[in-house]
């Protein structure tokens, strides 16, 4: 079986932006004057200018998630080369946050839109234990990247999982199961059966009907060598590919409004680029998977300043209309 290399995409660099600037503003600024993301010497700088309320209830925040006071000072950060050339497309980015001492609204602007894509994203039903949903031009890169699929059946999604109405990515449960769930009315799904993985015997697909719904089971070799069963299924007019066979019913009861809540759940344009959605429901700790899977790495070698913080948040709402965007940021 071909394994297709890990990389990191330059699409993702938005989401990369988003939770970046959490860090931020939690560890650098955060006030209604204006904060300036620029480039330079193959880095990017954070420069700010903080009014004194805000200094005052940023230097609270830094106190109760017990981060440096200094840690305001002289911020700066690298990218790999894919992810740093989409950015500096970007750049200057410049954003007005206002902060208090549990969260901090923020909107700003963008030199280019990052997207070409003219979308128009919906609302739709996703599991209530989800922690990340997303929706943008193209997930499915973040979901390959991370994952060490078959070549075959990586082609086979992007054959069939590339509409132009955009990709939603939905991250949820304890395990960090995910679903990719797009909206298509014509696909052929049992065209997974003629998939070949060399190193697996013929009974690797398989179908399953649930509630009237059909599902295609495929089973592969995860890169731990262990057996997984990716599923496929069709609902109305949303296709999703999830990680795993619960993780699939799951995304179908949540579609018929089962154990269910609304994404997104803030108010959005209708023709949005990207909007993204985090909870940490006060009372529960994320999970070391979902660390694991956001970072690429495991969770006793990731970031510990990005655990330490995401641990402390409550909710994070961020969407992106061409060059402008808006969000919030609430702590427990």
């Amino acid at each position: 079986m071909k394994l297709i290399p890990k990389k990191f995409l330059g699409f993702w660099v938005i989401v990369v932006v988003a939770i970046i600037s959490l860090v931020f503003f939690l560890t650098k600024d955060a006030n209604k004057s204006l904060i300036t993301i620029a480039s330079g010497e193959n880095k990017f700088f954070v420069n700010f200018d903080l009014k004194t309320k805000d200094q005052k209830n940023l230097s609270k925040i830094l106190e109760n998630l017990q981060i440096p006071q200094n840690s305001q000072e002289d911020l700066s950060f690298e990218l790999d080369s894919t992810s740093s050339a989409s950015l500096a497309h970007l750049i200057p980015i410049k954003v007005n946050p206002i902060i208090s001492t549990k969260s901090i609204s923020f909107s700003g602007t963008v030199s280019h839109s990052p997207f070409i894509e003219k979308l128009s994203p919906k609302r739709i039903k996703v599991p209530q234990d989800f922690n990340l949903a997303v929706f943008a031009p193209n997930v499915l890169d973040f979901v390959t990247t991370r994952n060490l699929y078959p070549e075959n059946l990586v082609n086979w999604l992007k054959n069939n999982f590339s509409p132009t109405s955009g990709q939603y990515l939905i991250i949820f449960g304890k395990n960090a199961q995910f679903a990719l769930i797009v909206e298509k009315t014509e696909i052929d799904l049992s065209s997974l059966k003629s998939i070949e993985l060399s190193d697996q015997s013929e009974t690797s697909y398989k179908e399953e009907v649930r509630a009237d719904t059909i599902f295609y089971l495929m089973n592969i070799i995860s890169s731990e060598g262990k057996s997984e069963a990716v599923t496929f299924f069709q609902q109305e007019n949303w296709v999703v590919f999830a990680s795993s066979r619960e993780a699939a019913f799951k995304i179908a009861d949540s579609l018929q409004s089962k154990n269910s809540t609304d994404f997104p759940s803030f108010n959005f344009d209708s023709d949005s680029n990207f909007l993204l959605f985090f909870t940490n429901k006060q009372g529960e700790q994320l999970s070391e998977s979902f660390i694991n899977l956001i970072s690429r790495q495991n969770s006793g070698i990731a970031n510990p300043n990005l655990q330490k913080i995401l641990r402390e948040v409550e909710e994070i709402n961020f969407a992106l209309k061409a060059t402008r965007f808006s969000g919030l940021i609430s702590l427990k």
